[in-house]
């Protein structure tokens, strides 16, 4: 307690207010700060080293030793390659490739094969290998560049030739990695949605003021992209394949009001009506709301109530479960886009393609993990690395 009280005294009065309310956050900043910030009294000196210096003869050996081997200990981007329920966990670190085996419980029931955590891992007082502190999960598909800026910074110190050692220079990756675990994981950035064009999604609605009634009704009801299927009205783009929906018209009492998903499919749309309709309509107003405003306000309306599902879960498990293992049953011999449309059984034969199909095989089969964990109908996809002849990766 005492060694956290003067860590916390380290503090910016206005960080602890900013971070203070979040325990995790809190507990992981000060950790960081304690065990890896580096004082201007030397470049591999922390508050723990210094905390050692003027108070080990009044710790027990366990405190000391505890705060020695966590002074001895970095963040560590690792890969969970197996998960043994309330044993441990086998890791594998993603920057030098060692493999660890550590005894862990609780986090057994959390954690899933596949995942990527960054975590610091100790000696514990039966002289076995364990997780220590707040772990950073990151998502899977971070997981390549998070590693890559790792081995940038390595490489541009190793090129300064600063005057850290090998365990300060990883020291200083925990406030990266922090920050980095912050913009992914607690305020990831909303993905940039876009239309088939290409084009911003952005909810745009065109209104238009009805001067005939029954021109408008005739226009539309004749018009080749307009299709009516008595509920309302789709505006669809005629293609080679498939028929592309771009918005919709909806026909109320002196209004006629197109909805689209981009301010340019509105202008399109706005055209294509007037042109139809000609003076039997006055455009009046156009307004338009971004994805990220329209998540707010989903928001701030709270949850919706969802329905009991008539089916029973049990049945659920099974449809679901059938048609899932059918499909990757026929996957396997399918092209798959992200493999250069070579199917994942042809991929994985050839070594240039290979480590794609063992991160493909990870993503399918962590996140079926979690869908399971989650009470959502999953399937065992562990079969598919014998069917494909990589049983050796998944270790």
């Amino acid at each position: 307690q005492e060694f956290w009280s003067d860590c916390r005294e380290q503090m910016a009065p206005q960080l602890a207010n900013e971070i203070g309310a979040d325990q995790q956050l809190l507990g992981a900043f000060l950790t960081w700060l304690g065990f890896d910030f580096a004082l201007i009294e030397g470049p591999d000196l922390t508050l723990a080293h210094r905390f050692l210096r003027t108070r080990a003869g009044d710790l027990s050996t366990g405190e000391r030793l505890w705060i020695e081997r966590m002074s001895d200990s970095t963040l560590r981007l690792f890969e969970i390659t197996d998960v043994r329920l309330d044993q441990g966990l086998s890791l594998t670190d993603l920057v030098s490739g060692e493999r660890l085996e550590v005894t862990e419980r609780a986090a057994t029931r959390q954690l899933s094969r596949w995942d990527v955590l960054a975590v610091r891992v100790i000696e514990g007082p039966g002289g076995t290998l364990e997780l220590e502190g707040y772990p950073y999960q990151f998502p899977r598909q971070a997981a390549a560049s998070v590693r890559a800026e790792i081995v940038r910074g390595r490489k541009a110190a190793a090129r300064r030739g600063g005057p850290w050692s090998d365990v300060g220079f990883a020291k200083s990756l925990g406030a990266e990695l922090h920050h980095r675990w912050l913009d992914l994981v607690v305020n990831p950035p909303i993905p940039r949605v876009v239309t088939s064009e290409g084009d911003e999604m952005v909810f745009t609605t065109v209104v238009f003021e009805v001067t005939d009634e029954a021109r408008v009704d005739a226009a539309v009801a004749h018009h080749p992209d307009l299709d009516s299927d008595g509920d309302g009205i789709a505006w669809v783009e005629r293609t080679e394949g498939m028929p592309r929906i771009l918005g919709s018209v909806t026909r109320k009492p002196g209004r006629l009001v197109l909805n689209t998903q981009s301010a340019e499919r509105a202008v399109r749309g706005r055209a294509l009506l007037e042109a139809a309709v000609g003076t039997a309509v006055r455009y009046r107003l156009t307004t338009s709301q971004g994805l990220e405003q329209a998540l707010a306000e989903a928001e701030d309306r709270g949850p919706t109530r969802r329905r009991e599902p008539e089916i029973p879960a049990e049945v659920q498990q099974q449809i679901v479960g059938e048609f899932l293992e059918r499909h990757y049953r026929g996957w396997v011999d399918e092209p798959v886009p992200a493999l250069g449309g070579r199917t994942p059984r042809h991929a994985a034969r050839l070594k240039t393609i290979r480590p794609r199909v063992i991160e493909l095989l990870k993503d399918l089969e962590n996140g079926m993990t979690r869908e399971r964990a989650a009470g959502r109908p999953a399937i065992d996809l562990h079969w598919l690395w014998a069917e494909l002849g990589l049983s050796d990766f998944t270790r």
